[in-house]
């Protein structure tokens, strides 16, 4: 059985979390090994788990990765040990899968396994490669509380960027979609009504209302088929998507839309810099890096060209060699990584470099919003003006000749 709790720590600090016991009785007695005053402890039944508990993806979300990091790293930097952490953030996690697999990872450790193994054992497809990296690192260099706290700002500030993109994307989209919608009902459903009193008048119609008159008998008639294709096509995207080669195409088309295109660029390129910062911080190889960053960024084709970069610095090419020969980064992304591997300050130029990308890429989502909003208008302004004037020029004629 489950049992949801609240209770106080030795440190004055309200904890809230879920375990799994036998009875109340070791419930209470499994929480009490911490030191910990219960002040609420109650059965989890089915129906709750099932509403609280956290849909299954592939991997763990970049808001709660940073969540948990920047858990990690107070623990830690408190002077807990690694198992003491896990056992203490497993027994507070709420999603089901955070706390199996922490107090998996705390039984690995325990055991004298290393902690990114631990995590990489007890959820395969749950931490990312950078993260797993990253983790190592920590662990090799002894500076797993620093590793940590870059880590919960490397994800918080990932989970940022997607969100202003989809922020940018999201209003634009909702106002399209809705207008769409009226649109079609007021063509389909609407229109039909006003010509039926223009067919009993007898009229003649204008070439604006025989179109209109036209496209409102169309969708009438073939309203499911016209559903039916805009559902198999939307799917068909979202499988193409999800092939190495539809991907691909998708992304070269997406880069070279006006302003979206835009968009997509900094995000990559404001993606890169802080990974490779943040993984060379942590004390990763620089062609593991860039192995580790082929496979984490959001973009197939830069992806597949980093992983070659990585070949070439194993043969002993340098990483600013390889991008002046390349065009897929900026100049003055090359420039940078030249002097940085130069200098020997790689990480940190890397890392001044993603803060600039991610201004830019913000200077891009305003322009993409101040953009699309207007063009929307004029758009809704033109399709409703023609509604408007094709339906009552006929109207308007007719009593002029009353």
């Amino acid at each position: 059985m489950k049992y949801r709790y609240l209770a106080i720590s030795d440190r004055k600090e309200e904890k809230r979390g879920m375990i799994e016991a036998e009875n109340q009785m070791q419930a209470v007695a499994m929480i009490r090994e911490n030191g910990d005053l219960i002040l609420e402890l109650e059965q989890v039944h089915k129906w709750r788990e099932v509403l609280t508990e956290d849909i299954y993806v592939a991997g763990m979300k970049d808001r709660d990765l940073a969540l948990f990091s920047s858990q990690f790293a107070a623990a830690l930097k408190a002077g807990i040990s690694v198992e003491k952490t896990l056992s203490i953030l497993g027994g507070q996690a709420e999603k089901r899968r955070w706390r199996k697999c922490l107090i998996k990872t705390a039984q690995f450790v325990k055991a004298g396994g290393s902690l990114a193994d631990g995590f990489e054992e007890a959820d395969p497809d749950g931490f990312p490669a950078a993260f797993l990296e990253m983790v190592r690192g920590g662990e090799h260099s002894r500076r797993l509380a620093e590793v940590f706290q870059n880590l919960s700002m490397y994800y918080e500030r990932r989970y940022k960027a997607k969100q202003k993109m989809e922020t940018s994307l999201i209003y634009p989209c909702f106002v399209l979609g809705m207008a769409v919608l009226v649109l079609t009902f007021i063509v389909g459903w609407v229109v039909p009504s006003i010509a039926a009193v223009l067919k009993e008048v007898g009229t003649d119609l204008p070439l604006g209302t025989k179109i209109l008159l036209s496209i409102s008998g169309f969708l009438q008639e073939h309203i499911v088929a016209l559903l039916s294709t805009v559902i198999l096509v939307i799917g068909g995207v979202v499988c193409y998507w999800k092939t190495e080669r539809g991907r691909e195409q998708l992304e070269m088309i997406i880069k070279k839309l006006p302003m979206i295109g835009k968009l997509w660029d900094m995000s990559i390129y404001a993606q890169f810099c802080h990974t490779v910062a943040t993984l060379l911080q942590a004390g990763v190889p620089l062609p593991q890096v860039l192995v580790v960053t082929a496979g984490s960024i959001d973009n197939r084709s830069t992806g597949k060209k980093i992983r070659q970069a990585a070949g070439k610095l194993q043969a002993g090419e340098s990483l600013g060699m390889w991008m002046k020969e390349d065009g897929t980064f900026p100049q003055i992304l090359k420039e940078v990584c030249a002097i940085g591997e130069e200098s020997g300050e790689l990480a940190s130029m890397l890392a001044s470099m993603g803060e600039y990308f991610d201004i830019q890429e913000e200077i891009a989502a305003r322009k993409l919003a101040a953009g699309l909003e207007p063009a929307l208008m004029v758009v809704l302004a033109i399709a409703t003006g023609f509604i408007v004037i094709s339906m009552y020029l006929p109207l308007l004629s007719m009593y002029g000749q009353m």
